[in-house]
């Protein structure tokens, strides 16, 4: 037959009687639990981590962890762009022998963290404005490392969506529009 008292158990913190499985597992006890419930346990974690805390280097929040010096956000920030432990000036080559370039967010030809190919780059310089749709970058020479203004010519891929006259009509002075509109100045 089993007692009450051997189902339960009172909390030396909070001094209240529980279920003994409030308390968790501890083999070199007598009963096999813990002194302490379990959310007194917590609370007496944290207070532990929190009188062992120092402060972080650049904010000032608690850091827990023994010799850590700065909180994950801080890190995180003192490990990026040039300061990261791989930065090479914002620079570096794909394995198909591309230059990209780093912290160009506010480029349209730049991708989603900010990179943009050299090409891309000093062809848009030379021509005034980004690239559009269908516009690609050519290296004369074949080197793709060669981003020369003068290895380097526009290309375009646009073609017309249909066979009709009118629709190559159209497409044809799309195109003198985007790129000799003085031609059509002649014209008129």
């Amino acid at each position: 037959m089993t007692t009450v008292a051997a189902l339960s158990k009172q909390c030396l913190d909070c001094k209240q009687t529980k279920p003994l499985d409030d308390f968790t597992k501890l083999a070199r006890s007598k009963d096999g639990r813990r002194e302490y419930c379990r959310p007194c346990s917590r609370a007496r974690n944290k207070r532990w981590k929190q009188s062992k805390a120092t402060p972080c280097t650049d904010c000032g929040s608690l850091v827990s962890r023994a010799g850590i010096k700065r909180c994950r956000p801080c890190t995180g920030k003192r490990q990026s762009g040039s300061n990261h432990y791989a930065y090479k000036g914002g620079r570096h080559t794909t394995p198909g022998g591309y230059i990209y370039l780093s912290g160009h967010h506010d480029h349209p030809n730049a991708n989603a963290v900010g990179q943009i190919a050299e090409h891309v780059l000093v062809m848009s310089q030379t021509l005034g404005r980004p690239l559009h749709k269908g516009e690609n970058v050519h290296h004369k020479n074949g080197d793709r490392a060669d981003n020369r203004p003068e290895n380097l010519e526009l290309w375009s891929r646009v073609q017309p969506p249909g066979q009709r006259v009118e629709d190559k009509v159209a497409w044809a002075i799309e195109i003198l529009q985007t790129y000799r509109p003085e031609l059509l100045k002649e014209q008129a």
